[in-house]
């Protein structure tokens, strides 16, 4: 006898406007990266976009790398914080922590509330992994060179963090 464990069911979604069309919001994206939280999904692309969908599958949308792409999000729960990870104009990748509570007086979106470079001994290697602590006093961030680099302190409030790497290997981290 085999057994079948479902996680997850299976559920068009509509258009609002028109139920045999699939909403227009998702023909527009070309997703790189998703999260969710808050009652939003949050999906980015490799233009530096980011999409925030309600309920009503409406999106906002703001630029969160120019000339560059969002390789990593995390919307926290606790807290109405998006984390990316990303690059601009092809410069070294770096963490940006962006606050839905407060709007952006000068563009559409969130406003910055942190950017913070990963540093990294010599050669710059791609982040692989992000994982953030919903208080926001510890990010992890995993290299393709094997390092994992724990950036430590009140993310939001205090200027400089401590990073040290607390595990270096020859694999990737995945």
């Amino acid at each position: 006898m085999q057994r079948q464990f479902n996680f997850f069911n299976r559920v068009e979604v509509k258009d609002p406007a028109d139920d045999t069309k699939s909403p227009e919001v998702f023909k527009s994206i070309e997703p790189n990266v998703a999260s969710s939280g808050r009652g939003h999904m949050v999906v980015a692309d490799r233009l530096g976009q980011v999409q925030v969908i309600d309920k009503g599958l409406q999106a906002e949308i703001f630029v969160a790398y120019k000339g560059g792409r969002v390789t990593h999000l995390k919307q926290l729960k606790q807290r109405n914080i998006l984390v990316t990870v990303g690059e601009e104009d092809n410069t070294e990748q770096s963490i940006k922590l962006w606050n839905f509570d407060k709007p952006d007086r000068n563009k559409p979106g969130p406003t910055l509330e942190r950017l913070i470079r990963v540093n990294q001994t010599g050669n710059a290697f791609p982040v692989t992994v992000l994982a953030v602590l919903e208080n926001l006093s510890q990010i992890a961030v995993g290299l393709a060179n094997g390092t994992v680099v724990l950036i430590s302190g009140d993310l939001m409030r205090e200027r400089t963090t401590a990073q040290r790497i607390v595990h270096q290997n020859d694999e990737p981290i995945t």
